[in-house]
């Protein structure tokens, strides 16, 4: 098997050397074709590197691939026949290669300036222009370019008109539909003609008004509606007599004057005055006059009118009518809604409906007296014996009802007899443990089993001595428990918080908690009120911003020192000045006056004292200038003598006071360097202590151990 592949192989090398062989003589018998050599163009498509088998080529006539024209050049195609191998020729581009249009076209037309042109070939070559020199060109006038119709277009009255020629060759229809005017010759304009109004409608000019005219073109559609013509002519009372205008029963009479264009038109009246003859008379009225009055009569809901009629004028006069109040009576008109029979319950009697006025509808029952039956009682059954539960009685049932059941039967239809009372629980047992202590709101009780139904009661406990009752404790006399503010653990603290403002105290609200059902309760958790928001005056006025309360100085007037004063209201204010002048003033006219600390002053060691007060000092105002290392002390006497010492000291660091009051009852009422504290406020190097809590101020005094100076204020 091996050998035969062998010998085929072998065989195949032999016939490819023949092949080669052949293929070298024919190119060597052939040689070198000079004339394809100086026209061929185009390099061998095919690749051959071997030069010993080179092919001499066959080309034959090649084929056109590219037509020459007359202004691009051609190309021919040329193939060898024997090895396919392919070479480009050129052609040149050449006059002869012109393609003249079958169709002359015109040249050199220009319609704006009415040119004709000329009627030529030309060649169809994109690019070339080249006219046809065979065809014989031929001169047009460029009238007869034009369309023979003339287009028209009448003008309007407010457009513009118009005429012209078509070009027939270069008018556009469609540019033209847009305004263009292209390819138009002769164009002539028409101009607007303007509206042609004529008077259609008009209304003659009076005394006061125009002529008013309505107007329309005789040409088209357009309007002017209420044109003004002629001017109004003014009213002519020229050599007219004096008139006079009677009074009516509405208005006043008067003189006038009629107008000689409008006569008898009140507006054209030239009013020549009036007097008393011609005042107006007044309505005549008579509304028990049934023939001069309109009356809508009362219904028994709806009130009526009686709205008079003038007997002199015969108008209506609405604002003196008199209201005919609804009568409230119904079912004087009415439908029988049902009829219910006598029994022994009730009369015969008739539901009606009132019809009396649509919008009552009110149902009445209308009964025939003495007409309702006896009940007719006979004995049901066995007497009842009383219990503890219940009384004891005889049931009687009325044989009329028809009911012959006293438990089904109506309210009236039965009755007991023969009553008898129910009979005391018998305290049998009394539970075990069944004690309950008394509360504040509700008694003691044991639970005791009844000797007579078994059931099991309440026994509640009296508040007074009794007799042959369960005891408790060995008595028979359980008292409620009393409220006693003093026993913390009775009460509990609630939400109900009231804060203190300036004008009252805080407290908070501690409510009963011995019975779930008590609502008592007591304020604990009082606090002091606020001291007051004061702003300070230049004219010693002191005014609280919150609650608005005005303080004013009572120690001192425009610099005199006040010994005694009383206040006699709203003013004026009376007082004893130094030197015993008696002096009234009222505050409102002359105002506070600035406080002198001149006169006011407190010597180290030395009390200052001021009393025999007829202002009201209770809710007074202790006013105190600062000094670094101050110990002083305010005493406030009452009427009867008892006292309320308050201490302040104070040290100045820096610019600002350290400041402590406290009273003689260990509260300390003020603790700052600032401004805010319950009693007392700091401005500045001046305090202000509120004396608020002594209700009874006869005498003040003031005692320091540095010099200051003091002022009261009371509240105006």
């Amino acid at each position: 098997m091996k050998k035969r592949i062998l010998l085929v192989l072998l065989a195949l090398l032999v016939v490819v050397m023949f092949a080669f062989a052949s293929c070298k003589e024919e190119s060597s018998d052939n040689g070198d074709d000079s004339s394809d050599t100086a026209t061929d163009t185009a390099t061998d498509t095919t690749t051959n590197t071997d030069t010993a088998t080179e092919c001499t080529h066959e080309w034959g006539e090649g084929e056109i691939t590219k037509d020459p024209t007359c202004k691009k050049d051609g190309e021919k195609v040329y193939t060898c026949s024997k090895c396919n191998e392919t070479k480009k020729e050129t052609i040149s581009k050449s006059d002869e290669y012109h393609q003249f249009a079958e169709e002359p076209v015109l040249i050199g037309h220009d319609c704006a300036k009415k040119i004709g042109g000329t009627m030529v070939k030309r060649c169809t070559v994109p690019g070339c222009d080249a006219e046809d020199p065979s065809y014989q060109s031929q001169q047009i006038n460029y009238q007869d370019l034009l369309d023979k119709d003339k287009v028209v277009v009448e003008a309007t009255c407010t457009k513009t008109g118009y005429s012209f020629y078509k070009c027939t060759m270069c008018f556009d229809e469609a540019a033209y539909a847009g305004g263009s005017f292209k390819g138009v010759v002769d164009y002539k304009p028409e101009p607007v003609l303007g509206h042609d109004m004529q008077v259609v409608n008009s209304t003659p000019a009076t005394c006061t008004e125009p002529a008013i005219e309505d107007k329309k073109c005789s040409r088209c559609d357009y309007e002017e509606l209420g044109v003004e013509g002629e001017p109004a002519k003014g009213h002519n009372y020229e050599g007219q007599p004096k008139l006079t205008k009677e009074p009516t029963c509405e208005e006043n009479g008067y003189y006038y004057y009629e107008c000689v264009n409008c006569p008898g038109d009140e507006e054209g009246f030239k009013i020549a005055g009036s007097d008393t003859t011609l005042l107006k008379k007044g309505h005549t009225i008579d509304i028990n006059d049934p023939e001069y009055t309109i009356r809508t009569p009362a219904t028994c809901i709806t009130d009526g009118s009686i709205i008079p009629i003038c007997k002199v004028c015969e108008k209506e006069v609405p604002d003196m009518a008199e209201i005919d109040y609804a009568t409230g009576v119904h079912h004087t008109t009415y439908d029988v809604v049902s009829s219910v029979p006598a029994s022994c319950h009730n009369d015969a009697y008739e539901v009606r409906r009132c019809t009396a006025d649509p919008a009552c509808g009110l149902e009445e029952n209308f009964y025939e007296e003495g007409t309702r039956k006896d009940h007719n009682f006979v004995k049901s059954g066995d007497p009842v014996a009383p219990t503890c539960q219940s009384k004891g009685y005889t049931l009687e049932i009325c044989t009329e009802c028809n009911t012959g059941n006293a438990s089904t039967c109506e309210d009236g239809c039965w009755r007991h007899v023969d009553v008898k009372d129910e009979v005391p629980h018998s305290i049998g047992t009394i539970t075990e443990n069944s004690y309950v202590p008394a509360t504040c709101t509700k008694q003691a009780y044991v639970y005791y089993t009844c000797g007579f139904c078994g059931f099991e009661y309440e026994y509640k406990y009296p508040t007074e001595d009794a007799e042959d009752l369960p005891e408790v404790d060995g008595k028979t006399y359980v008292p409620l428990i009393a409220h006693d503010a003093s026993i913390a653990e009775n009460w509990k603290g609630s939400d109900e918080r009231v804060y203190p403002t300036c004008t009252q105290e805080g407290y908070t609200r501690y409510y009963c908690v011995l019975d779930q059902g008590c609502n008592e309760y007591i304020e604990k958790d009082v606090t002091i009120r606020k001291q007051h928001t004061f702003t300070v005056y230049e004219d010693g006025r002191l005014v609280c911003a919150d609650c608005k309360v005005t303080y004013r100085d009572i120690t001192t007037y425009n610099s005199t020192p006040i010994e005694s004063s009383k206040d006699e209201g709203n003013g004026p204010l009376t007082f004893t000045d130094a030197n015993g002048n008696e002096i009234s003033l009222d505050w409102d006219v002359i105002g506070y006056g600035k406080p002198d600390t001149t006169n006011n002053k407190v010597t180290a060691g030395t009390p200052y004292t001021k009393n025999g007060f007829e202002l009201s000092m209770a809710s007074g105002i202790v006013a105190m200038k600062l000094v670094d290392g101050m110990e002083a002390t305010v005493t406030v006497k009452d009427s009867d003598g008892n006292a309320t010492t308050y201490t302040i000291t104070a040290d100045q660091n820096e610019s600002l006071f350290n400041v402590i009051i406290t009273r003689d009852d260990g509260e300390t009422v003020a603790k700052s360097n600032y401004l805010d504290n319950e009693f007392t406020v700091i401005y500045g190097d001046m305090v202000y202590i509120d004396l608020y809590a002594n209700e009874d101020v006869a005498e003040i005094t003031v005692e320091s151990n540095v010099d200051t100076t003091a002022s009261l204020y009371s509240k105006q």
